[in-house]
């Protein structure tokens, strides 16, 4: 197992098969409602908290792991906000919540929250990088709070470097209720191919 502290809100775990394997974890049936899920979710991060200092039980964290070709999977692990406070990110009420991508859709969605316009930009500059997103839309909402929905076929961009840039300056977030939220707090100043035209500004 490998662990890249990305700040002290973003972790990334990589995971080979044979730690997928002493976990018990199936990237297939991965079910957070399982006891056994969430005890092998939470035998990693206290193996993370021993050797990085991430502490993910402080804090409501937002889980995504993505499986690898070798058998295993990377997992990034964002924290969204205090337990308690009640300006946290609404969706996660108890305990982590768990994003995988669809296994029988060729595309995987990508749904990011950005500060501000600044660093949606500087994003979207270094991710077209990877290769072609065509399928992106923009967003930005009454609070100047900037989002990113996207569709990447898979194998069409290298990943990896993609979701490293993604989770250095934005965070991760529920496309389902985030993409209703903008509909009536927010706007829409980029419809398509937004990753390729805010690139260029």
């Amino acid at each position: 197992m490998e662990l890249i502290l990305i700040n002290s809100n973003k972790l990334k775990i990589m995971l080979t098969e044979a730690d997928m394997i002493q976990y018990e974890l199936d990237c297939n049936t991965i079910n957070y409602d399982n006891t056994e899920t969430r005890r092998a979710f939470w035998s990693i991060l206290d193996e993370a908290k021993h050797r990085t200092g991430f502490d993910a039980a402080s804090d409501r964290v937002f889980i995504q792991l993505y499986p690898s070709k070798e058998g295993g999977c990377e997992i990034y692990v964002t924290k969204v906000g205090i337990k308690g406070d009640k300006k946290a990110y609404d969706p996660i009420t108890y305990g982590p919540s768990i994003l995988l991508p669809d296994g029988g859709k060729d595309k995987l969605e990508l749904s990011f929250m950005f500060s501000g316009i600044g660093q949606l930009l500087a994003t979207c500059r270094l991710i077209t990088r990877s290769g072609q997103i065509s399928e992106s839309s923009a967003w930005i909402d009454e609070n100047k709070t900037c989002y990113l929905f996207a569709e990447v076929p898979e194998g069409s961009v290298d990943m990896a470097f993609v979701l490293g840039i993604l989770h250095e300056f934005g965070t991760p977030i529920s496309s389902e209720y985030y993409k209703a939220y903008v509909r009536e707090h927010g706007r829409q100043f980029c419809s398509d191919r937004a990753v390729e035209i805010l690139s260029a500004l």
